[in-house]
């Protein structure tokens, strides 16, 4: 087969492309460094954007509370203790409006028509009193009626019978005319069973008092035991007179001599049975029915009516400085008495603590403050002297200058003192706010505390030392057992042992015996604590540098660095640790709020910071007030528990960041 021959020329030897221009295909992505990719992927990441919001408003507020806040954290204004969270907006509300919600306070019912509950501010009280009248065991000022409940215990097993003897000891010169009357009231509706006996015993003073019964001559004590009454099972109002018996056993000679009388009620009960002998007493009391007519008052004290009254003598009268007529259960019986049933007003109200400390208030102020605001311009006054009761009063009249005056009306004045050594003070009643030098009721966004502070201050001034301290510490635990962690993971063999064995000795002494023992020797201050805190803080961070070094120092770029001459430094800080550095970032991260709670745990021991505000020291400072006000733990814990929420979110967002295994991808 013949083929045509073909000629070869000079340009079939020229490149097709030589007048071509030759381009790689165009990046469709922006040229970016590792730290601008790790920003781009953290951003993305909503939950540890909104977590670094977080983080960022709570150190602004850790920054600025305290420098902003002018109220006085350190020193105590018991007067302003427990106010309620109140909040600027919330005044017409039901809730953070600053008021509280009482019930079942004992209630002082002296005047019906105004029932006030004790210890409160009537001007105070911003709802209607609800009232409900309760039964107590407890005697009051505030209570009134109730039994006397007389109880015989257990004595002498050999003996069938035994007794509590329910007595009065009274004092009294018998008359010829007299007429006394002894009168008990036993309910029947509170008394069912059981032996009891009313009676009055006499003792003579003198020991030449003769008796005209023969058979008590020979008497040792000068005692004549005399049964009044005595019934069982027979119950009410019982009135029996005593002038017989008495006359009967006093010489008319001696009538002018005082007589000691026992007037009680003996309580018996069988040790055969096991129900206990109870008698209830409402009324026991001891009357003269002088035949002139004239009123004798030689038993009005010892009598009662109410159970509640009788109790209440065993409270010191003050102004007498003696204890006050009392019953008693007498030597030589066995028993006791209690108050049973006696009737208290409680009631339920809504009740505004801050109109009550910066509302009208009563105080007590000094000439020299008076004066003050005299030089301020906000008062004039004049004095008018006058003599009561031999102390030198002042009469005062003034005028209000200024609407920052804190006078709302001056009672009255006194001088005080003599000889040259006065002073003057004025009973009056000023505002609350405007004589703390506030302009207005101020808002305490978390209540106040047990000392009088700003809860809200307290907190974050708390806050802002606790995180000076966790942010230390963790720097300091980051920097120590990064190196270390490196070292020993890169290095391995017998320097990782060696470096392991240290830890694990170190590692297994408890943290808290560390910081107990660092705090009970050295003191409790912020240097020794963040010393305590990392003396084995570092452990953790070492421990997972290291296992990063062992997962990722043969990988193939390492080696491949080493082979290319690499030094041991760089293959550690360019090519190891920042890809390890994810898990390294979560744990650092998360250190900051464990720190916090080491601190708030320690404190909970006792051993808080001392002489500084904390977070630790706020929360265990109210710990035991957490029944009775409740916003205070609740307003700290949320600050931790957002704190700590808020980091771990961050943490994980900045480990997804620079993890270099998703470098480029969204």
């Amino acid at each position: 087969m013949s083929q045509e021959k073909q000629k070869v020329t000079k340009k079939d030897f020229v490149l097709v492309q030589q007048d071509k221009a030759i381009y790689d295909l165009k990046f469709e992505t922006k040229p970016t460094t590792y730290l601008k990719d790790a920003m781009r992927r953290f951003v993305k990441n909503k939950s540890s954007v909104s977590a670094s919001v977080i983080i960022g408003i709570l150190i602004l507020l850790a920054i600025f509370v305290p420098i902003f806040n002018k109220s006085n954290i350190d020193m105590a204004q018991t007067e302003f203790r427990f106010l309620p969270p109140r909040w600027p907006g919330f005044t017409n509300s039901n809730v953070l409006n600053g008021t509280r919600e009482y019930k079942d306070i004992v209630t002082d019912v002296s005047d019906p028509e105004n029932p006030l509950p004790v210890g409160f501010k009537p001007n105070a009280i911003v709802s209607e009193i609800k009232t409900t009248e309760t039964k107590t065991s407890s005697s009051s000022e505030y209570a009134y009626g109730g039994l006397v409940k007389v109880a015989s215990d257990r004595a002498d097993r050999d003996l069938y019978w035994h007794y509590a003897n329910f007595v009065e000891v009274a004092s009294f010169d018998p008359q010829d005319d007299a007429d006394y009357v002894i009168t008990i009231n036993l309910p029947e509706a509170n008394n069912v069973d059981g032996y009891y006996e009313v009676y009055a015993s006499f003792i003579f003073k003198d020991d030449d008092i003769p008796l005209t019964q023969e058979e008590h001559n020979n008497n040792p004590d000068e005692t004549v035991y005399l049964p009044i009454i005595e019934k069982t099972n027979n119950y009410g109002i019982t009135t029996v007179s005593l002038s017989d018996v008495v006359m009967a056993e006093i010489d008319a000679n001696d009538l002018a001599k005082t007589v000691y009388a026992k007037i009680g009620v003996k309580v018996f009960k069988d040790v055969r049975e096991e129900k206990r002998q109870d008698v209830y007493i409402k009324e026991l009391s001891v009357t003269n029915k002088a035949a002139n007519g004239a009123e004798d008052t030689t038993f009005s004290e010892h009598n009662f009516d109410e159970g509640n009254e009788l109790l209440l003598r065993r409270i010191d009268d003050e102004k007498n400085l003696r204890k006050k007529y009392e019953y008693k259960i007498a030597r030589g019986s066995v028993g006791r008495y209690s108050l049973f049933e006696a009737t208290i007003v409680r009631s339920s109200f809504t009740y505004d603590p801050y109109e009550a400390v910066y509302g009208p208030v009563h105080k007590v102020v000094p000439k020299d403050e008076l004066d003050l605001w005299v030089e301020l311009g906000y008062i004039e006054y004049t004095t008018t002297e006058y003599i009561e009761n031999g102390r030198r009063m002042l009469d005062v009249q003034f005028n209000n200058l200024s609407d920052k005056s804190p006078v709302i009306e001056i009672i009255n004045g006194e001088v005080i003192g003599a000889l040259g050594k006065t002073a003057t003070e004025f009973v009056m009643i000023v505002s609350g706010y405007r004589y703390q030098g506030l302009d207005a009721v101020p808002y305490y966004i978390f209540g106040t505390n047990q000392k009088g502070h700003d809860y809200f201050k307290v907190i974050f001034s708390g806050l802002r030392t606790s995180l000076i301290l966790g942010i230390s510490a963790a720097a300091i635990n980051i920097l120590i057992g990064l190196v270390w962690g490196a070292v020993s993971g890169y290095y391995g063999g017998t320097v990782d042992l060696v470096m392991e064995r240290f830890t694990e000795i170190l590692g297994g002494i408890p943290w808290i015996i560390i910081m107990t023992l660092a705090i009970l020797h050295l003191g409790n201050s912020f240097e020794v604590f963040l010393l305590a805190l990392i003396l084995t803080g570092w452990i953790g961070i070492a421990a997972t540098t290291r296992s990063q070094f062992y997962r990722y120092k043969r990988r193939e770029y390492v080696l491949a660095s080493r082979t290319l001459g690499a030094s041991d430094r760089r293959l550690i800080f360019k090519h190891i640790l920042p890809n390890s550095i994810g898990p390294i970032v979560t744990g650092a991260v998360l250190m900051i709020p464990g720190i916090i709670f080491s601190e708030a745990t320690i404190s909970y021991l006792g051993l808080g910071l001392q002489g500084l505000h904390s977070m630790g020291v706020a929360l265990s400072e109210v710990q035991e007030y957490i029944y009775t006000s409740p916003f205070l733990i609740v307003s700290g814990s949320i600050v931790i528990a957002l704190l700590l929420i808020s980091f771990n979110l961050f943490g994980n967002g900045l480990r997804d960041a620079f993890n270099p295994s998703l470098k480029g991808s969204e």
